[in-house]
């Protein structure tokens, strides 16, 4: 079997977010594809049983990123969302520099399970704690995902300029990043008088 790419999930994501239910399908290069479907199945089934399988597959494999997702979202089923996010941002932020796409995937991913525990102020609080990390600790690229992130809550509680602001930065991050242009432009479109 070859290996598995990361699959973006954003997406999913949104779907999750009005269904209320964060089961993802995150592959990890590191773990076996069938630990991780079962993960994700159990979680969403039986999220107690997916925390002890979580707890069990950390210490057969001394902590892997795979084992601690299974743990938060078995968190998150267990409606421990505050928990889930904690440990997903955690998690975006030590992959940050080593695999920015997969810090990226578990960044939406403790967007959703924040948004879940308090709304859109507990989210952008989340992403503001991340985006206060000195200069050169994320790249270039997840930083740029985190302001788009985060410009989109601010779209979502009608905070326009915020959320111009946030996207700016993030194309001066990263220049021709397809979803912050067309945010970008939505948000234009949106604040622009009607003619």
């Amino acid at each position: 079997m070859k290996k598995h790419s990361l699959i973006r999930i954003l997406p999913v994501v949104l779907l999750l977010l009005a269904t209320g239910m964060l089961v993802t399908r995150i592959y990890f290069p590191d773990a076996p594809l069938s630990d991780d479907k079962t993960c994700s199945v159990m979680a969403a089934k039986d999220p107690a049983r997916a925390m002890k399988e979580a707890d069990a597959w950390r210490k057969r494999d001394g902590n892997s990123v795979a084992s601690q997702h299974c743990e938060a979202m078995a968190l998150y089923g267990l409606k421990n969302y505050k928990g889930a996010a904690s440990l997903l941002s955690k998690l975006a932020e030590e992959n940050a520099q080593t695999n920015p796409t997969l810090a990226l995937d578990l960044l939406s991913q403790a967007v959703v399970a924040s948004r879940s525990d308090g709304g859109n102020s507990s989210a952008i609080e989340m992403l503001s704690d991340l985006l206060a990390l000195p200069q050169g600790t994320l790249p270039d690229s997840v930083r740029a995902g985190a302001l788009t992130e985060q410009a989109k809550l601010y779209q979502s509680n009608n905070d326009s300029l915020q959320a111009i602001q946030d996207v700016d930065q993030a194309l001066a991050l990263k220049p021709n990043d397809e979803k912050a242009t067309a945010l970008l432009a939505d948000l234009y479109s949106k604040t622009s008088p009607a003619r």
